[in-house]
């Protein structure tokens, strides 16, 4: 399994749509991840996880941001963890 145990961070909230297909497949991959990890998973939190592996695993992304990010406070670095932007 490409995932780990999925950590309990602050968030913020988003929402959207996924096609009827994909959310079957993780409805699928939940069921995946409670066989393999042998504890049971909602949705949401699988798919944040699939986003922070996936970001993670991506070589050009993180090297991108590090070079963005020196001495310089990003958009994400000001969001609160109720969402809302601070000072």
């Amino acid at each position: 399994m490409k995932l780990k145990a999925v950590q309990s961070l602050p968030s913020i909230r988003l929402a959207g749509r996924v096609p009827g297909d994909l959310h079957a497949d993780l409805i699928t991959y939940a069921e995946y991840y409670r066989e393999v990890l042998g504890e049971p998973i909602e949705l949401w939190p699988l798919v944040v996880q699939m986003l922070r592996t996936f970001m993670h695993s991506d070589r050009a992304f993180r090297a991108w941001r590090r070079h963005h990010r020196r001495g310089v406070a990003t958009h994400v670095d000001r969001i609160r963890s109720d969402g809302q932007e601070s000072g």
